[in-house]
């Protein structure tokens, strides 16, 4: 049996919308009386601003991608407490996590709660969250921890359309649907999924048995996985890298010294995605058709909680 009854389980979690912490709510709606959930927030010291100015997000992307990090501290944290389940909720930043998410991992208290403790991971993103993955996964594995659960909430509209939204959302604070375009976010019927991702966790949790979890969990349809969006992470992951190395060259985040490279890395983005975007969609198909099976063996790997160093380089 894992752990005592009752059993302890903290959610920790960083969100700037409250959206993450929804999310890990609803999940938690399915977990049985004997589970004892504290809910542990990750706050930036230095807040980041929500809705955000173009320059300054664009300007938070070397930090994410270089993995520098923020100051943290925890709200709700008991020192010494022993958790039998850490949930860690995260978002990507740029394909990377958010540079909280990245500050706390680097911080005293990661090695506190994630030492050798059971944990599960969940996120909630527009599409892309492969990567931030990983490099939570290598810090996992560096903790000692036992990573035996993964689920992603993403947005399921199309590209285009989850991109709009998610720019109403970020640079004008709105959420709710209008004119054309949907209601930003997770949509509610993914959500609505979180209490039967809990009641399985759960069930891990009292019955000792964690090796099967995540295929149930994948069963359940908490990783759902578009193939070709593996494609999209590997050639944006290079280019983001690139534009990291150059601007983080001219000085640190907020210098004046390297906004003009930042706005020419967010119009070269613009232009990727709303001009670009359909020759790489029809690029990206070909391309899916001619890797289908080294895309199958990863799609399998990313749905899984398994970790390979370098999986993206």
């Amino acid at each position: 049996m894992a752990g005592s009854v009752p059993y302890n389980i903290a959610i920790l979690y960083y969100t700037q919308t409250g959206q993450l912490k929804m999310l890990a709510e609803k999940v938690s709606e399915g977990f049985s009386g004997d589970c004892r959930v504290d809910f542990i927030e990750i706050i930036a010291v230095k807040q980041f601003p929500f809705p955000w100015n173009t320059i300054e997000f664009f300007d938070a992307m070397p930090g994410c991608v270089l993995e520098e990090g923020s100051e943290i501290r925890l709200s709700g944290y008991e020192e010494g407490k022993h958790y039998d389940l850490v949930i860690l909720a995260y978002q990507p930043w740029f394909l990377h996590p958010s540079l909280p998410i990245t500050g706390f991992l680097q911080s005293k208290w990661a090695d506190k709660l994630l030492k050798d403790v059971k944990v599960i991971t969940l996120t909630g993103a527009r599409n892309m969250w492969l990567n931030a993955l990983e490099k939570i996964k290598r810090d996992l594995h560096k903790f000692g921890s036992e990573h035996v659960g993964n689920i992603a909430f993403v947005d399921s509209s199309p590209n285009l359309i989850s991109t709009l939204t998610v720019i109403r959302w970020a640079f004008k604070g709105r959420k709710e649907a209008s004119g054309l375009l949907p209601e930003a976010g997770v949509q509610v019927a993914e959500i609505n999924r979180g209490p039967l991702f809990g009641k399985l966790i759960a069930s891990a949790l009292q019955e000792g048995k964690w090796q099967t979890l995540q295929q149930e969990l994948v069963k359940a349809g908490a990783v759902k996985l578009k193939p070709g969006l593996i494609l999209l992470e590997e050639t944006a992951i290079g280019q983001f890298k690139m534009w990291a190395r150059k601007i983080k060259a001219k000085g640190e985040r907020g210098s004046p010294a390297r906004r003009p490279l930042v706005r020419l890395f967010k119009n070269i983005l613009i232009v990727g995605i709303f001009i670009l975007s359909p020759i790489k969609f029809v690029v990206s198909k070909i391309q899916a058709m001619l890797n289908r099976k080294r895309l199958v063996a990863a799609a399998k790997y990313f749905q899984s909680v398994n970790y390979e160093e370098n999986k993206f380089s």
